[in-house]
């Protein structure tokens, strides 16, 4: 159906917890709505630098799966404390040049490679045809799903045509799988706490 669930997955993943010297509380909660699979992730590191009293907190929101996301989320964090400007306390410019360093390792054979890992990893188990076909006629028995909505889907099917350009063809890019067709949005924060906060 288009990478898109007949139904909402609802049920909610909540986390929660606080720093050593207690500066940083954090409460995450994540939903999986209509995709198949949920395409967030998170990082909340209320100790991230606590001689400095710094916690990292950040949403990856993935786009076309959730393999980059994880893997912005896993690496940023080194990443930023890798950067001299953060060693020297220029937090802005960390931050912004972190990002700049992750865009480079993500495009680069060993960023492509941990992508590509993290796909294999969360790849959802194959369903075969009888299971979806159960699942829609449970759907449809229950009043969850119309029939015509499936009428509309089959129509757009049929008129979505595979791109067959030589130049594109075998490319991950224009078939939207692979790192290529994958990416991420963040928001991320860097907190410091203490009698200066910021």
């Amino acid at each position: 159906m288009g990478g898109l669930l007949p139904k909402p997955v609802t049920k909610k993943e909540t986390e929660d917890g606080a720093g050593a010297k207690g500066c940083f509380s954090f409460g995450v909660s994540s939903m999986q709505g209509w995709r198949e699979n949920m395409e967030d992730a998170h990082m909340a590191i209320p100790d991230f630098d606590p001689e400095r009293e710094l916690g990292l907190f950040g949403v990856f929101d993935g786009h076309g799966g959730s393999a980059v996301a994880k893997v912005a989320a896993a690496t940023f964090p080194n990443m930023l404390s890798s950067q001299k400007s953060f060693s020297q306390g220029r937090y802005s410019e960390a931050l912004y040049e972190a990002f700049l360093a992750l865009d480079e390792f993500l495009d680069s054979p060993a960023g492509r490679a941990k992508v590509d890992e993290a796909i294999e990893a969360t790849a959802p188990p194959e369903r075969d045809a009888a299971e979806e076909e159960q699942e829609l006629m449970k759907l449809l028995e229950s009043g969850e799903l119309d029939p015509e909505d499936l009428e509309e889907e089959d129509e757009e099917d049929e008129e979505e045509e595979p791109i067959e350009d030589d130049e594109t063809s075998g490319s991950a890019w224009a078939n939207g799988v692979g790192p290529d067709g994958m990416g991420c949005t963040a928001v991320v924060a860097l907190l410091r706490g203490g009698s200066k906060p910021e």
